[in-house]
């Protein structure tokens, strides 16, 4: 048990420094008025290796991804009843969005 455990922590380790930043991938559906509906996180990765990572954020940091991809300029009228995804970029070193 006692060497899983320590399996486990350094490949948790391993994986977390892996990356200086992470990909937050945005899945919603487009509004006929312009709108994001069922804006949420669809996956977090390492963008070299696209190792889903989605445990790598608290759920504050991926709730304020949320709201940072709600206040960027609206999906088109044409795109409306269709799947959009849209990224941001993390940075783990200090813990803040790239860009926004």
């Amino acid at each position: 048990m006692i060497k899983l455990t320590l399996a486990v922590l350094i490949l948790g380790a391993s994986v977390a420094l892996a990356a200086p930043h992470l990909t937050v991938v945005y899945e919603y559906t487009a509004g006929s008025d312009g709108s994001r509906r069922n804006l949420h996180v669809f996956r977090v990765e390492d963008p070299r290796t696209h190792q889903e990572l989605k445990s790598a954020l608290t759920q504050k940091e991926l709730e304020l991804g949320v709201s940072l991809v709600a206040k960027r300029k609206p999906p088109s009228q044409k795109n409306a009843g269709q799947k959009l995804y849209e990224i941001n970029l993390f940075d783990l070193a200090t813990r803040r969005y790239i860009g926004n």
